[in-house]
């Protein structure tokens, strides 16, 4: 596969004027998290390789055991939920390593543009750090919502149309896929209904009911919660858990 040519964003700076924004890649990585060192929520990572056209998000806090991958290669996309090799060998009593697996949604219009995933973080799912933590020293930390609302972190696809696009947010980056398509990640802040609230309340409640081990009162603990998005993406809710 040649190697693509270098994307280059025009982005509104908010003043009035424009600026030049090249894209790295093929491949590359960013690291978030939506808080400050102190109080934060889970810390993910996306990237993609050089090699292909896929991109993948994963959240420290699992270790290795589950990741988003983004498949866009010679078949056809394949967008799934799935354990690692790595989880399944440890755990040989999973028969599928496959949790959910999803067509890629239709281009936004005409912009080029596809939604991947979204991680959503509630006001109330920044909580305190792990006592002695150690983070990357490139993660990025992004503002915590205030009480009422998330924060949502986007995963784009897109191939480049030459148009201006309004992203509904604020461009943390991107990087170059092998096959010359982008993968941006866009911030935003929204309110979130108290039906939603319900919901991943409800599904982290049903979890808890699973752990057969007892949790500590005075430990954090986080949880994720799947869900459907509104135009056939997916959700994930980074959720505080206190005992």
């Amino acid at each position: 596969m040649p190697k693509p040519e270098l994307v280059t964003l025009v982005v509104d700076d908010g003043q009035g004027g424009r600026e030049s924004l090249v894209l790295s890649g093929p491949g590359g990585e960013v690291r978030f998290t939506v808080g400050d060192s102190s109080n934060h929520a889970g810390v993910w990572k996306i990237w993609a390789t050089s090699n292909n056209a896929s991109v993948y998000a994963a959240v420290r806090v699992l270790g290795g055991r589950l990741k988003i991958s983004l498949h866009d290669g010679p078949y056809g996309p394949d967008y799934r939920l799935q354990w690692t090799e790595q989880h399944m060998q440890a755990n040989p009593e999973f028969a599928n390593r496959i949790i959910d697996k999803w067509n890629r949604p239709p281009e936004i219009g005409h912009t080029g543009w596809t939604k991947g995933i979204s991680v959503w973080v509630r006001h109330q799912d920044v909580i305190p750090a792990p006592e002695g933590e150690s983070l990357p020293a490139d993660v990025l930390f992004l503002p915590a919502p205030k009480e009422g609302r998330a924060t949502g972190v986007h995963i784009v696809i897109a191939h480049p149309t030459g148009q201006f696009v309004r992203p509904g947010g604020t461009l943390l980056g991107g990087v170059t896929l092998a096959d010359g398509q982008v993968a941006l990640i866009i911030v935003s802040q929204d309110d979130v209904a108290e039906e939603t609230n319900l919901v991943v309340d409800q599904a982290v409640a049903d979890l808890l009911q699973l752990v057969t081990d007892p949790l500590d009162e005075g430990d954090t603990y986080r949880s994720l919660v799947w869900r459907d998005g509104a135009d056939g993406d997916r959700q994930v809710w980074d959720v505080g858990v206190r005992p």
